[in-house]
């Protein structure tokens, strides 16, 4: 019983950090990539290919991010399960 909270605490917080690093850094650093790469591209600063580089790259953070929420969720459920309690604050 120990051994499965102190498993779903650990995976609860690396997924957390992890969703929290993409939510606050990387997915709006990414956007505004896109964006500047969409603003070269309108002048003929930027080829097309490198513009759907950034997007690219844009949708595997935001996968990420989502994965990162959905692994959060899921260890907080297992610890809910585990704890015997709905009530367990994030």
């Amino acid at each position: 019983m120990m051994a499965d909270i102190s498993s779903a605490v650990t995976d609860y917080e690396r997924a957390s950090e992890q969703f929290r690093l993409f939510e606050s850094g990387i997915v709006p650093q990414s956007r505004q990539t896109v964006e500047s790469m969409l603003a070269g591209y309108q002048v003929n600063q930027v080829d097309f290919l490198n513009l759907v580089r950034s997007q690219v790259t844009l949708f595997n953070y935001e996968l990420q991010y989502w994965k990162a929420l959905s692994d959060a969720k899921q260890a907080l459920a297992r610890l809910q399960a585990a704890v015997g309690e709905e009530t367990v604050y994030e």
